[in-house]
């Protein structure tokens, strides 16, 4: 059961679920409110460690790019990306593959308060992205965008569902429709694996970070936690997931 809130500060280490009849469908689980997450003592990134699977993400290692560093929040610290930093899946670690599949992710992000940043907004939702172009490729004002599908339409066909609203087709979907605080879910239209790949792109190479889309976007912003499920869920399912990450979250990540 979770907590209520100590004060005016919510604990969030407190607030600590997972449903198990769903873990097989798991395929990713960041939280930044586990011990999964590990820190330099100048507060940058060295890991994040997936909480049910032997995935770890690892700052991603190119020249002139810093890693993500940490920013307290509550009685934990979150993932700030931007001005290049990002993190990709260490390889090294895996012992089940790299993620093999992708139907739904469930992220919780607060963007970037930069003027700058906002102005230039096309840098705003490369939450799951890759060192290839990736179906979750976004545009100048859309989060994913139609230039996505050449390499798999199924994203772009999906639907993006925000902090608990309607679900709407991606396609017609803006930046507009994101606040500064959001819990998104957003459904692919159809199972996203090497499979439904077109002209040979590799599956693993477009869905092995967060935060950066090859050299070029970014994702500028707190991230507090990546759910990515590899198969659909029931829409009560997603309510569940919903519910608990706004309640655990929404007082504090602004």
């Amino acid at each position: 059961m979770l907590r209520s809130l100590v004060g005016s500060e919510m604990c969030i280490r407190d607030r600590a679920w997972i449903p198990h009849e769903l873990q097989a469908k798991i395929a990713l689980w960041l939280d930044a409110a586990s011990t999964d997450l590990n820190l330099d003592p100048d507060g940058a990134m060295l890991s994040w460690r997936c909480k049910l699977r032997n995935r770890t993400m690892i700052p991603l290692a190119q020249p002139d790019y810093g890693p993500p560093v940490a920013v307290r929040v509550g009685d934990v610290d979150v993932m700030r990306c931007g001005y290049s930093a990002s993190m990709e899946l260490d390889q090294s670690t895996q012992s089940d593959g790299l993620l093999t599949s992708v139907h739904t992710l469930i992220s919780v992000h607060c963007f970037e308060d930069s003027e700058a940043i906002k102005a230039e907004r096309r840098s705003q939702f490369y939450i799951l992205s890759g060192d290839h172009q990736g179906p979750f490729h976004g545009g100048p004002n859309e989060p994913i965008s139609g230039h996505g599908q050449w390499v798999s339409p199924h994203a772009y066909n999906g639907s993006l569902r925000v902090n608990g609203g309607p679900s709407i087709p991606v396609s017609e979907t803006s930046l507009d429709n994101l606040k500064k605080f959001n819990v998104c879910t957003l459904q692919c239209a159809d199972t996203l694996s090497q499979q439904s790949m077109t002209q040979g792109h590799r599956f693993g190479k477009t869905v092995n970070r967060i935060g950066r889309d090859r050299t070029y976007h970014e994702f500028s912003g707190k991230l507090a936690e990546l759910i990515v499920l590899s198969e659909p869920i029931e829409p009560t399912q997603i309510i569940k997931f919903e519910n608990y990450l706004r309640s655990k979250w929404q007082s504090v990540l602004k």
